[in-house]
This record gives structure tokens, C-alpha cells and sequence, in this order.
């Protein structure tokens, strides 16, 4: 057996997914084939709750292990520290028990995993073609899984992995529920923590640490480019980056202002109705004198700004002041969205006669000035813009 193994940077509290040869792994109960497996422990931010009712290093220690190969699928170790198990003979919400989800929204597979105790037999239901054991440890138990690919809609080629993974302590019956709850990203399921496969790992860390990225804000998962396989976008500092999906072991960049105190808004959606998500942001320009709404549309060749309107403009005591409002047009698959502009306030220094400020570039638009028409509607759709001035 060969297992790739390769120590994340702490950069994220997701855990790792280490490449593996075919074979590597069997769902046999047999746990010995894990042993060269760098697993990741839940602890302190990942207790949902009940970090109170944890008493000695035997009552409540979680192990997760997580192994992929292009062939096969995905393999995943749980492996659960409990001096005290609790279970009924018909289990339930009471009960000790693992909680994992597979995928997203509908296409989500939630499974429920029982240990085994001295009298009875552990208890579980899968998915059709993904493969469980649960067995009973001295101290404990551990859940094993193979999953194939496909199963809630996860494959080989995403840039991250959404399993939820949940751990329910009881220590006893009276209580009447679990004490503590303990899951990746301290998120309960349905709510879904992020597995990260180990070449998407080193793509990600590579990308953060050429940018020199101190602090990650967002990390989404999504179709951002033309094609089948989700993109991950992510907002760290001021830089905007898309990697993995259909852009293959590849990042694309751009930088939304010139420092990460400029970017105000960031919010993913889609914008203009094609079916793939834009970026919708609010920033500074021009060292915080100048600031702007505006849209990203990333592609397969590099990410372009596709619309920019200036919104707010001070400078001692001269300023400018529009407002926008996004509203959406249509419905189901003929959703789309178009941005109202209005004028709102401006100092009485700022005259059609003396005014001569200018847009950074050529692809922002102008402010609505106090002498203009007091609206301006641009309506997205099919990656472009329309509209003017009303």
C-alpha cells in the first residue's frame, strides 16, 4: 500500500483529503490500512456544543480521516473516543451516533451511523454503491466509508468536497439527549463542512502564499466559468481568485482595489441569468476618494470586470452621493437582475459649470449628477448590460 500524504497549511479548518493508489483502502472493518492516513482531529471551534460536559481525554475525542482516488472514489475514516456508549435497541435522537451528509441542498445524502455496544449490533443505511462498517474500538467506535463518485453529486474534479460530518455524545439516558455535538467547522448537518482534496490543497495554499494573502473572507463553491465542474472562488484580502473546476489545477486572479480595507461588499450571484455566477462588489478606488459597484465575470481566459458605476466621491469638503438597489427580473431560468442607480445628495460646491471630475476608466460610468435625470437603470442579461439614464 502507498498512501500520498501531504501536511496542510493551517490556512483553512477544513480537513485534508490525501491522494491514494487504487486499492489502498478497504471497507472491511479492518482498520490497519489507515495507519499511514494523517488524520485531523475535531476540537475546540468545532464543538457545537456541550464543550462543558467533555470530561477526561476518554470521554469525547474525534479522528477524521479522508482518502481519494480518481478510479474509485472517496474513502472516510470517523473514529469516535467514548468510555460510555449509550444506545437503545431500537436508536434514535438520544442515542450516540455519527451524522454524514454527502453534497448539497437536494442532491444531499444524510446518513446516520450507531455504534455497537457489548449487546447490541451497530445500526446504518447508505446509499445504494457507498460501502460502511462501523466497529466497536476499546474505547469507542469508528465509522468507514467508500464512496463512489457521483454519490451527492461530489466527483473527482471538484475543488473541495461537501461532507458534513457530525458527532453526538450521550453519556446518559437521563439527560434524555446528547450532551455534546461536535462537527467539522463546529456546522451540524444539513449545514455542510468542506473536505479538500490534496492536489486542490496545494493549488489553494500555492495560490495564498504567491499572493501573500493574510486573511481569507470568502470560499465558495460554484459554476463560475462554462462547463460541468464547479469553480472555487475565493476573497482574500483584496484579491479576487478562481481555481480548479473546469480551469483544471489552475487559478485565475484579479485585484478588486488596493487594499483590503477598499473592498467593501462582496456577494456571489447570478447576475445576468446565463446560468453561471458573477461577483458583485463595492469598493474604493482612487485611495478611498472615489467609490464603486462592481461586477466580475470570471472566464475561462482570466476574470473581467463587466460593469463598474461610481457611486460616492469626497474629497474635502466636496462629495457626491448615489445609491443602487438590486432587484431581480423574471423568474426559475429567466432570473436576472437589474441595478437601479439614483441621484441622493451632493455639496453645493459641485455645479454643472465647475465640475470636471472623470471616471477612473473607461469602463466605469459616471455619477448621477445633481443637474441629470434622477435614475439610471442597467438591466443584466446573457453576459452583457443594457440601459441609461431615465
Amino acid at each position: 500500500m502507498h498512501i500520498l500524504a501531504l501536511a496542510a497549511i493551517a490556512l483553512t479548518s477544513s480537513i485534508t483529503c490525501h491522494g491514494a493508489e487504487s486499492g489502498a483502502i478497504m471497507v472491511d472493518g479492518i482498520l490497519d490500512d489507515w495507519d499511514d492516513v494523517q488524520g485531523e482531529e475535531l476540537s475546540g471551534s468545532d464543538i457545537v456544543r456541550g464543550r462543558q460536559n467533555i470530561r477526561g481525554r476518554y470521554d469525547l475525542k474525534v479522528e477524521v480521516k479522508c482518502v481519494y482516488n480518481r478510479t474509485e472514489g472517496m474513502f472516510l475514516l470517523v473514529k469516535v473516543t467514548d468510555s460510555t456508549l449509550i444506545r437503545d435497541r431500537r436508536p434514535g435522537r438520544r442515542d450516540d451516533r455519527v451524522a454524514i451528509t454527502l453534497g448539497q441542498g437536494r442532491h444531499g445524502k444524510k446518513m446516520v451511523f450507531y455504534p455497537p455496544t457489548a449487546r447490541k449490533k451497530a445500526r446504518w443505511k447508505v446509499p445504494r454503491k457507498v460501502k460502511a462498517k462501523v466497529v466497536r474500538l476499546r474505547l469507542g467506535y469508528a465509522v468507514e466509508l467508500g464512496i463512489p463518485w457521483g454519490v451527492g453529486k461530489i466527483f473527482a474534479s471538484l475543488p473541495k468536497y461537501p461532507v458534513g460530518v457530525a458527532v453526538y455524545d450521550t453519556d446518559s439516558h437521563l439527560h434524555m439527549k446528547p450532551e455534546t455535538v461536535v462537527a467539522i467547522d463546529g456546522q451540524t448537518p444539513p449545514r455542510t463542512g468542506w473536505l479538500i482534496p490534496e492536489g486542490a490543497n496545494q493549488l489553494y495554499e500555492g495560490a495564498i502564499t504567491k499572493l501573500g494573502i493574510q486573511e481569507v473572507r470568502m470560499d465558495r463553491l460554484g459554476n463560475f466559468v462554462p462547463g460541468k465542474a464547479p469553480e472555487r472562488m475565493v476573497w482574500g484580502d483584496n484579491y479576487l481568485l478562481v481555481m480548479g473546476g473546469d480551469l483544471g489545477m489552475n487559478f485565475l486572479y484579479v485585484t478588486m482595489a488596493q487594499s483590503p480595507e477598499d473592498v467593501k461588499k462582496v456577494r456571489v450571484m447570478d447576475l445576468d441569468g446565463d446560468g453561471l455566477l458573477e461577483v458583485f462588489t463595492r469598493v474604493r478606488l482612487s485611495g478611498g476618494m472615489l467609490e464603486a459597484v462592481v461586477v466580475w465575470k470570471p472566464a475561462l481566459r482570466g476574470i473581467r470586470r463587466m460593469f463598474a458605476h461610481l457611486t460616492e466621491f469626497h474629497k474635502g469638503p466636496h462629495f457626491i452621493v448615489n445609491s443602487y438597489k438590486l432587484k431581480a427580473v423574471g423568474h426559475g431560468r429567466h432570473k436576472h437582475y437589474k441595478i437601479i442607480f439614483r441621484f441622493d445628495k451632493a455639496s453645493s460646491s459641485i455645479t454643472r459649470k465647475n465640475w470636471k471630475g472623470q471616471p477612473p476608466d473607461e469602463t466605469t460610468v459616471n455619477f448621477l449628477m445633481p443637474w441629470d435625470a434622477r435614475k439610471e437603470v442597467f438591466v443584466f442579461s446573457n453576459g452583457s448590460y443594457y440601459g441609461g439614464r431615465q
